[in-house]
């Protein structure tokens, strides 16, 4: 009686194949290879060159465009209060509530002043991001009162 043959993987036959002489497709198979196995090196060069991009824009930015904007000595009180808010009301009215009341606070500390416009946003925002973690990536968030409305 033969034993039942494992199908072979294609790492397995790649490394059984001649490679061509001369073409350099058996070492581009061999780079496409050790990149699969080890993609996170890619992403980190990725992030690094775009930290850098973002350094080298910043550095390159005029001085009065810099002195201006939202962030005061009130700004970061008000983003750690609307944080440290969202962190006691998730649980408790769920993601959709308290990401709305996260996304307006946001905009409010940051400078918006728009009072019908911002919580229209931050309701939308909050509710694209409940459905994106919960029915697309799988993530479970707690629904709260609305669970079963959203």
């Amino acid at each position: 009686m033969r034993a039942a043959r494992r199908p072979e993987s294609s790492d397995a036959r790649a490394a059984r194949r001649p490679e061509s002489s001369g073409t350099g497709t058996g070492t581009v198979r061999a780079a496409t290879r050790w990149l699969r196995r080890h993609s996170e090196f890619g992403m980190a060069a990725f992030l690094v060159a775009l930290g850098a991009l973002v350094i080298v824009d910043a550095l390159s930015m005029a001085e009065d465009f810099t002195q201006r904007g939202p962030v005061g000595p009130k700004t970061v009180p008000l983003l750690v209060g609307v944080f440290c808010a969202n962190i006691m009301l998730i649980d408790v009215v769920g993601f959709p509530i308290s990401g709305a009341i996260l996304f307006w606070g946001a905009a409010y500390a940051l400078g918006s002043r728009n009072w019908v416009r911002d919580p229209l946003i931050a309701v939308a925002l909050s509710v694209l991001t409940y459905f994106l973690f919960v029915a697309v990536l799988g993530v479970p968030l707690p629904g709260g009162p609305l669970a079963g409305v959203v």
